[in-house]
């Protein structure tokens, strides 16, 4: 009896074990590139090394800086659909919307996700993320479906949100709560 205890101990442990560690649906930020070229951190140097040249500069706003330490006075950089934080010859990856550019992609380790990207193929490779739609309007109006995968790191408190209309993907963004 005491032996038979022990084993089924042992396989409740074993059990929860495996389904905890196949229920990690995360993206890991130093895995992560854009089109498999441009680092999500990489300085402006590099940056205008690689013959690329921003669209626009903006001012970011404490919206966009919340939660981001030392990011006063950084500016938003804006590169076909990409958007960085930038400050201190320091690019930061925000965002990137497909509308803008349909040959821009977020490659990852194991994935990529671009603007063919459909709902159905994201709720087959992450299941976890796609059970829990939360719903968001931009400030023209346009509604979408938003799903949230976490970053790897656990001290990360960010977010990987990714937004769909119509059931394409239609922008991803790094999402950094204010403290």
């Amino acid at each position: 009896m005491l032996f038979a205890m022990k084993i089924f101990t042992y396989l409740i442990l074993l059990c929860s074990l495996c389904a905890y560690s196949q229920d990690m649906e995360t993206i890991s930020w130093a895995g992560a590139s854009m089109n498999d070229r441009i680092a999500l951190t990489i300085s402006y140097k590099e940056f205008q090394k690689m013959g690329r040249k921003a669209d626009s500069l903006a001012v970011a706003t404490p919206q966009d800086i919340c939660g981001m330490k030392n990011m006063e006075g950084a500016q938003l950089l804006y590169f076909k659909g990409i958007k960085y934080l930038f400050k201190n010859d320091t690019l930061t990856f925000r965002g990137v919307d497909f509308s803008k550019r349909k040959f821009m992609y977020l490659a990852t380790k194991d994935d990529w996700f671009d603007h063919s990207t459909t709902f159905k193929a994201f709720a087959k490779a992450y299941p976890g993320s796609a059970a829990y739609p939360d719903y968001s309007e931009d400030e023209d109006g346009n509604e979408y479906e938003m799903y949230t995968m976490l970053p790897d790191d656990d001290t990360d408190a960010s977010e990987w949100r990714f937004y769909f209309t119509n059931g394409k993907l239609h922008h991803i963004d790094y999402w950094t709560p204010c403290e």
